[in-house]
């Protein structure tokens, strides 16, 4: 199964998956790619959730909940190495609020 093995493959995944500058992040050391890693996840988040307080269609338990709950599926496997399986293709991008038509 494909996946992280080594810290620089986590930290390729890391930058790829969350939408982090390659130029600017490549050959930084894990800690530090983790960090700023979770950093924009919680940014994307913040941008979510006040997306989600916009649409005067969302309902938190059908639509906002397991839009947010992918999210963090997203995330986990990431961070586990599992997302080129469970989410292949995928980067933080593709968990943004589509509002409820």
């Amino acid at each position: 199964m494909p996946g992280w093995h080594t810290s620089s493959i986590l930290g390729n995944a890391i930058i790829e998956s969350f939408n982090l500058d390659v130029d600017y992040y490549k050959g930084e050391n894990l800690f530090y790619l983790v960090s700023e890693g979770l950093c924009g996840v919680s940014l994307h988040i913040s941008e979510m959730l006040k997306a989600i307080s916009q649409d005067p269609k969302a309902n938190w338990n059908e639509h906002a909940l397991p839009r947010l709950n992918e999210l963090f599926d997203f995330v986990v496997a990431v961070l586990l190495g599992t997302n080129s399986v469970s989410h292949p293709g995928k980067s933080l991008k593709d968990f943004s609020w589509m509002p409820v038509s």
